[in-house]
C-alpha cells in the first residue's frame, strides 16, 4: 500500500512501514510539511496514497479536513495518542486493525480513526464524514454545505474575541 505520513509521524514509524513492504513517504521528503492538513489530504489523493496523520483534527482544522474528504474524497488514517507514542505501539494498532480498515479504504474514501485509549478502529465513509465532527463543527459544516448548495459560496463565520486571559503574543495552534 502507498502512504503519505504527516509531519508529526516519527521517522522510525515510517521506516517500519517500509520494512514491512509498504511504499511510505513523509511530507518532509516532498517539502510539504508547512501545508495545512486538508491540503495534505488532497496531495495524498492526487498521488494515490493514504494520508497517515498523528494530528488531532479539532476545531477549524477538523472541519476543513472533513470538508475536503466529503467534497473531493481522500483516504485518511488518523492515529489517536499523538506522535510521542512509540512507533511499535502505532504500528501494532495499524496492523491489528488492518483487516478492518484495508477493505474499507480499498472500496471507499473516508477517514479511519485508530484509538489509542479504547483500542478501537472507527471508519467513516466520505458520505457520512460529518459523524466525526463535534456538535459545533457539525453546525458549521451544515451551514457550509447549505451555502454551497444554494450557490452562495462559503459562509462567513463570526469569530469570538479572545478574553484578556486568552490573549498572548505567541501564535496559537488549533491542534494541527
Amino acid at each position: 500500500m502507498n502512504f503519505l505520513a504527516d509531519a508529526q509521524a516519527r521517522a522510525d514509524f515510517v521506516a517500519l512501514l517500509v520494512r514491512l513492504g509498504h511504499d511510505a513517504i513523509t511530507v518532509q521528503s516532498l517539502g510539504l510539511e508547512l501545508l495545512p492538513d486538508e491540503r495534505l489530504v488532497a496531495e495524498a489523493r492526487a498521488r494515490g496514497r493514504i494520508f497517515l496523520s498523528f494530528d488531532n483534527f479539532r476545531g477549524e482544522t477538523g472541519r476543513r479536513v472533513a470538508i475536503e474528504i466529503h467534497e473531493r474524497g481522500g483516504k485518511v488514517i488518523q492515529f489517536g495518542g499523538g506522535p510521542q507514542q512509540s512507533p511499535e505501539r502505532s504500528l501494532g494498532r495499524f496492523l491489528f486493525h488492518m483487516p478492518d480498515w484495508q477493505p474499507f479504504l480499498e472500496k471507499s474514501d473516508g477517514l479511519v480513526y485508530l484509538s489509542d485509549v479504547r483500542g478501537t478502529c472507527s471508519m467513516h465513509a466520505r458520505e457520512e464524514i460529518k459523524a466525526i465532527l463535534s456538535k459545533s463543527q457539525r453546525q458549521l459544516f451544515e451551514e457550509y454545505l447549505t451555502a454551497r448548495a444554494e450557490g452562495r459560496g462559503t459562509p462567513r463565520t463570526r469569530r469570538r474575541r479572545p478574553s484578556p486571559a486568552e490573549q498572548t503574543d505567541l501564535p496559537l495552534s488549533d491542534g494541527a
